[in-house]
Parts: C-alpha cells; structure tokens; sequence
C-alpha cells in the first residue's frame, strides 16, 4: 500500500500564512497535518509516501530532509501546477501498480487508512471516495444502497438539495485506470470521475454521516481548529493531540514560569517570557514573546518578535511590533486583522 499526500496547492484563501509557509507545512496544534498522515500510514502497514509540491517547493524538499520519517517518503515537485488528477497521474511514475490511497494535505479525519483500503479492494471500482456529511459542501450524489457515486453538483447549485455528500479529499485509486491520463498535463481527479461514471464504471463510495473530519483551506477553518479546541469532539481530539490542558509545548520552547496561557501553541525553538498573558495563541517555530506581553486571539508566524497588547492579529516574521493604541492599517504587510 501506498500513500500519497497532495501539497502543491497554493492556499490562497489561507493567505498570510502562506506567504510563509507553503499551506501543506502550517502547524495544526504543533505539527503539520501531513504529518500526521504519514506518522499514521506507517502505522497501519502502508510501505511508502509521496508528497507533491509547487508553491515554495524548496521549504517542502528542506522540511522533509531536515526529519526522521518511519517509512520512505519522496517529494515529486511539480515546475507547473498539475491539478488534483495530474499531481496523481505523475506520481505513478514512481510507484508501481499496488493500490494507492490518496489525501489532501490540508484535512484532518479520523479514519482507518488500512480499512478504507480494504473495502476499497473488496468492492473491485477503479477508486472509493470517502465521503461525510458537512451541509456545507455536500456536493456528491450516490446511489440508493450508498456504495457507488452517480454524480457530482456544482457547490452553488447544491444547497437546499437533499442525499448529497461532501467529498473528504481523502480516496483510493487504481494506478491501471489512471495511466492512459496525459503525463504532465493538469486535470482535475474530479473530472476524471465524472468520466467513468458517464462509461458506467463509477467510483465505489464509503459514506460515513457523522465522520469527524475538517480542513484548513481557509483562515478561518485554520483558527477555529485551535481557538475551539475545548469544541472538537473526542476523535478530533485524538488525532490532533490536543491536551486537555489546551496547552501545547514543544521540546525545545521555553515559557517563563509565571507567564499564563490558555489556550496556546507553543511552537519549536519560541520563547514566552515572563509575566506574559496569552490568551487563544498560536506560536510557530523561533518567535519570541517579549516580558508583561499581553496577546488574545493572535497568531504569530516564524521568528517574530512581539510586545505590547495585541488582540485578533496575525504577525509575520519581518514585522515591527504594532503597539497597543497605535493606529494600524488593516492592508498593512506586518498586521493583519482577523474576523473571528
């Protein structure tokens, strides 16, 4: 079995931070969820993981050299954009014909890979769709018993509609009815989806109805699964490793014994001095708090330094501190407000 992670999108709706941090590489409660994926495919048997990148590809190459990983894992950078279908169909090039399941890098679920897998080779489709019910992007039409896709509906049509699906980016595919595709040419998975079903060899679909499972596509998606910890139900929790503290810390961080936090990441090599309150935080990796730093809902990116009283911001690493009463332009580069 075979994992592959699609990462080369280039996350516009999570802007800032992706002018950082490619989207696939942004800590959820401390770790990348691509992380996670790979850390739980070696668990569950599965032998090797490809990872596609093209927006800031060398720091995707760099994050994978500079760790441990389990099992093998191979970064495909792609000099075009190759789309949810090209991505996979390239990736074929270095993978043989075993049974390849597929993720976005910006979902977490919690689900067996290793059983999706198997029902997947019991039902004999080119590919299965995980697929969950949002109300909010349910957009996948199947058939009465529930166990094949017939269709899909456009996100704008699909609202008021009932019996529909969403789609979890996560699905397995068989590498034989994928390579007659174009080599390095974009397309969509979907697309090709829509294709079989049309020639009467649809997609297999596994439709799970209360599916723990959430992405980070956009801003607010990315805060909420931090800021509403004490929301996410127990499988969530799980997955993402979320203590019960709320608290996370990584190994090399160091929090001054009388700063307070709740609510708070602690990212690798940042510091919190003393006497700061932090209060719904997220650190990524070398940030410094300075002493007496008050921060509410505030989110600060690799190796910014900040003081002062802060509430509903985003900090970039090349950003001068914005200090409390100081007037701040909402379009600034260094600040970014957000809509919580």
């Amino acid at each position: 079995m075979h994992l592959m992670i699609l990462a080369a999108g280039y996350g516009t709706r999570l802007r800032p931070l992706t002018d950082i941090r490619p989207k696939a590489l942004c800590p959820v409660w401390g770790k990348p969820l691509l992380e996670r994926w790979i850390w739980q495919a070696a668990e569950e048997g599965f032998r090797r993981v490809v990872v596609n990148a093209h927006h800031m590809p060398q720091k995707m190459t760099e994050y994978f050299e500079s760790h441990s990983w389990p099992i093998p894992v191979q970064v495909l950078v792609e000099q075009q954009i190759l789309g949810t279908g090209g991505g996979v169909r390239q990736a074929l090039e270095v993978l043989d014909d075993a049974s390849l399941m597929v993720v976005n890098a910006d979902v977490a679920a919690k689900v067996s890979l290793r059983g999706l897998m198997a029902i997947h080779q019991s039902r004999g489709a080119p590919a299965t769709m995980l697929l969950c019910r949002t109300h909010r992007f349910d957009t996948v039409r199947v058939n009465a018993e529930g166990t094949a896709v017939t269709g899909f509906c456009p996100l704008t049509t699909a609202s008021g509609q009932s019996g529909l699906w969403t789609f979890t980016g996560i699905h397995v595919l068989e590498p034989s009815a994928l390579r007659s595709m174009p080599l390095r040419k974009p397309f969509h998975i979907i697309d090709v989806y829509k294709d079989w079903i049309a020639h009467g060899t649809p997609p297999a679909a596994v439709c799970q109805e209360h599916l723990w499972w959430l992405d980070i596509g956009s801003l607010e998606s990315y805060w909420n699964l931090h800021a509403a910890y004490d929301r996410i139900p127990d499988d969530g929790v799980r997955f993402l490793g979320i203590a019960s503290s709320g608290v996370w810390l990584h190994p090399s961080a160091t929090v001054a014994s009388s700063a307070q936090l709740t609510g708070v990441v602690v990212g690798e090599a940042s510091t919190v001095e003393r006497d700061s309150v932090l209060h719904n935080v997220i650190l990524w990796k070398g940030c410094r708090i300075e002493p007496e730093t008050r921060l509410e809902n505030c989110l600060v990116t690799d190796g910014a330094v900040v003081w002062g009283r802060h509430w509903n911001a985003i900090f970039l690493p090349s950003a001068a501190p914005v200090f409390f009463g100081q007037a701040v332009n909402p379009s600034s580069p260094s600040l970014h407000s957000m809509a919580l």
